[in-house]
């Protein structure tokens, strides 16, 4: 009878807080739910004020001066202007050449450059650009487009170089009459390898036109004038109170990015100096001169394209900037591809032609460990001073 009486008491006890807890746990959901429509209510109001206050067809900027505008236009181009022709101009000219320990370190500060104007200034305006709230569901709300064509455009270079190294190999066994075989015993490593690095010299063009080292550069060359000309269509769309500084920041931009520009161009002739010639081959010798006085026309052309890349777009933005639509989806779009796309090649190009192949050279392992330690720092110093100016450019 006590142990029923007992287990009554349990039961009713067990009961009693089983329906407090009901009940306050009811009165925490009901308060949860309450506080949660009206947080959602806000959310609704911020984003339909949001909407209202975003105006994807706005056109026009206001606060601008044209005079200050024209400064910084040719502040800039004289900038990029002397960063692409020192190097040039030293090819060229042996009086203003600089030393040679002081170019190949100065090879190295390009390369840290390029990889950080790749990483710093050109993929996250891709990510603002195709992610801006005016593209809307354009692009199926995906946040990963960027990433997408960054990755796309490293996959293209791969299958690109592949492809061309495969025709540059079939030419020069064409031309030669020899193919290339893997050796066969531990005496023959020596006799393939001289074999291997004469064929890698004298079969670097691809239909008796570009070398590797050339397309690498040319594509490094047309992947930073479309950066330019993004970065002078920002700049001519700036208003007055951030001009000077702006001004400023792409200037030092233009001016270490051309240098990098200029010394890759000065080095378009590289194959052609390492030839091996026959002594008395004339056929030999005036073909050679011919290429390199077509190497410096395009090392002239191509530095004068980079001087004035920046400038056309800065050109672009003043003669548009009273009527132009910069939150247009079509702009945002066409920008945000362009410059996903430069970025992935400019790391494909810096990674792989240009880090992998030249710290991996038996010329680089031949300086001294002073020019080696010298060189990575040089590269450390040019990735740090761009990512530096990435903060106002």
């Amino acid at each position: 009878m006590f142990n029923l009486r007992k287990l009554n008491f349990f039961t009713l006890a067990l009961a009693a807080v089983l329906l407090f807890s009901f009940s306050v746990s009811s009165k925490s959901l009901n308060k949860a739910s309450i506080s949660k429509r009206q947080e959602s209510a806000h959310v609704g109001e911020s984003q339909e004020s949001e909407s209202d206050s975003l105006n994807c067809s706005a056109s026009g900027i206001t606060d601008y001066s044209i005079h200050f505008q024209l400064i910084s236009f040719f502040v800039i181009m004289f900038a990029g202007g002397i960063g692409a022709f020192i190097p040039v101009i030293g090819y060229r000219f042996r009086s203003f050449r600089l030393p040679t320990n002081l170019i190949e370190i100065m090879k190295f500060f390009g390369i840290g450059i390029i990889l950080s104007t790749a990483i710093i200034h050109i993929y996250p305006p891709a990510n603002d650009y195709l992610n801006d709230p005016c593209v809307g569901n354009l692009l199926g709300n995906y946040e990963g487009w960027p990433g997408v064509i960054f990755m796309l455009a490293v996959f293209f270079m791969h299958a690109s170089e592949y492809i061309l190294t495969a025709k540059l190999v079939n030419k020069n066994e064409a031309d030669t009459g020899y193919a290339v075989k893997p050796a066969q015993h531990s005496e023959d490593v020596e006799n393939f390898a001289v074999h291997t690095s004469h064929t890698h010299v004298h079969g670097a063009s691809i239909g008796g036109g570009i070398s590797k080292n050339a397309l690498s550069t040319y594509l490094l060359e047309l992947c930073v004038a479309m950066h330019s000309i993004t970065v002078g269509l920002t700049m001519g769309l700036t208003p007055k109170d951030e001009t000077l500084v702006l001004c400023i920041a792409v200037s030092f931009h233009q001016l270490f990015e051309g240098f990098a520009i200029g010394d890759r161009l000065s080095r378009l002739n590289e194959n052609i100096d390492q030839q091996i010639q026959p002594p008395n081959n004339e056929l030999q010798n005036f073909s050679s001169t011919t290429s390199k006085k077509t190497s410096v026309k395009s090392m002239f052309l191509g530095a004068l394209l980079y001087m004035f890349a920046t400038p056309l777009g800065h050109a672009i933005g003043m003669a548009l900037h009273s009527a132009f639509s910069y939150k247009s989806p079509s702009y945002l779009i066409t920008l945000g591809v362009l410059e996903a796309l430069s970025a992935g090649i400019l790391v494909y190009v810096a990674l792989v032609n240009l880090m992998a192949e030249e710290f991996s050279s038996f010329r680089f392992r031949n300086n001294s460990k002073a020019i080696q330690i010298s060189s990575f720092i040089a590269m450390y110093f040019g990735a740090a001073v761009m990512a530096l100016i990435g903060k106002w450019a």
